[in-house]
């Protein structure tokens, strides 16, 4: 008796494991094409990248703008100097087109790397002429490995972040040991835009000043922020 009750078990077993066994294999098949779908989507990233770099010797519709701000000291903890948080605003004008890249530069002079610092960049998204705290302009943390993740604006002026999976960012980090980060950032107006959550180009009013909250976060927790405006023309 005791034999057939184990034969039972070891068929139980075995009947169980035939369905698991075949929805482990849809799953794996499942995730193999979504892993060949992020791989095309990479490609066609990398594309867009490089027809940006193409475009950045277009014509400017204007100078270009440019704003320094910096913190001595005894502000800041992430440099034992001064620290420079330069930016640089232009639009680009696509050669033949009406469409228009904005293109910014962002350079901070932080003197070590690291995967856990971020740029933060809220834009008048809702077109009520303020920086609204949480999610309503559509913040987004610009990490220096090129990945962005959308977040909300907290009252202390920095970026917080919920569990979500990053995506490719519409910048491009670099990083020097003597000038430290140089994110080049290039919002498309194109409706059709990958980045739409974080994509100003649509709601820069031409002629009028537009407030653009920044922030800087290195991974020890230390950051800084500014807000100001600059105008905009399309």
């Amino acid at each position: 008796m005791e034999r057939k009750l184990v034969l039972a078990f070891v068929l139980g077993l075995f009947i169980v494991g035939v369905p698991l066994t075949a929805q482990s294999y849809v799953l794996s098949r499942q995730l193999s094409g979504l892993e060949n779908q992020i791989g095309l989507i990479n490609q066609e990233i990398d594309a867009i990248w490089e027809e940006i770099n193409m475009l950045k010797v277009g014509n400017s519709t204007n100078d270009t703008m440019n704003f320094t701000f910096t913190w001595g000291p005894d502000t800041q903890r992430i440099v034992q100097g001064t620290l420079r948080l330069e930016i640089s605003l232009k639009w680009v004008v696509v050669p033949n087109s009406t469409h228009k890249w904005l293109s910014m530069v962002v350079r901070v002079n932080d003197d070590d790397y690291s995967e856990g610092d971020y740029l933060g960049l809220v834009f008048d998204m809702n077109e009520n002429g303020v920086m609204d705290l949480w999610n309503a302009d559509g913040p987004c943390g610009l990490w220096t490995n090129n990945m962005t993740t959308t977040s909300v604006l907290l009252e202390n002026g920095f970026l917080g972040f919920a569990e979500e999976m990053p995506t490719r960012g519409p910048h491009n980090c670099t990083f020097d040991s003597e000038t430290g980060y140089t994110f080049q950032i290039n919002f498309s107006s194109l409706p059709s835009d990958p980045w739409s959550v974080c994509n100003p180009a649509e709601v820069l009013r031409e002629g009028y000043e537009n407030p653009l909250h920044i922030c800087f976060v290195d991974s020890s927790g230390e950051g800084v922020f500014v807000r100001f405006v600059f105008l905009a023309h399309a």
